[in-house]
């Protein structure tokens, strides 16, 4: 979880055991002290890969655990890079990111709808994404 500069690992839903309750800065990440705060965060995005992305501004990281710092996530090598470079169609400031049930991922702003992009990289843009909003009724 993420607020601000501050970051915090659960395990379900407890926090991570050993992990401080006040949490812990996004630069013991591996993430820049420039940074104010991630936009949105998820696992995986359609790959497979169980790696976490998180995105703030024009930028994205892609987070794996480290096992030389005690199974701590740590930012990859060659990161950051700007969304668009990769997420072809997804606007920088990310409000939410998941990869839904038929595989695509999807990034939501604020102005913009949904931007979907599918695991061979074609990118679309929906004003209203009905699906989300089907399972958001539904909860």
């Amino acid at each position: 979880m993420f607020s601000g500069r501050t970051f915090w690992e659960f395990q379900g839903h407890e926090l991570a055991a050993g992990f401080p309750e006040s949490g812990r800065a996004l630069t013991e990440l591996g993430i820049e002290s420039l940074v104010e705060r991630i936009d949105a965060a998820a696992v995986g995005l359609g790959t497979l890969n169980n790696r976490t992305y998180v995105f703030s501004g024009y930028e994205y990281w892609r987070l794996s655990v480290d096992r030389r710092r005690g199974h701590m996530m740590a930012v990859d090598r060659h990161y950051p890079q700007e969304i668009s470079h990769v997420f072809r169609g997804v606007p920088p400031n990310v409000d939410a990111a998941f990869t839904n049930v038929d595989g695509n991922d999807a990034a939501f702003t604020p102005d913009r709808g949904a931007a979907t992009q599918d695991n061979a990289g074609n990118a679309r843009q929906r004003k209203a994404p009905r699906v989300v909003l089907r399972i958001v009724n539904t909860c």
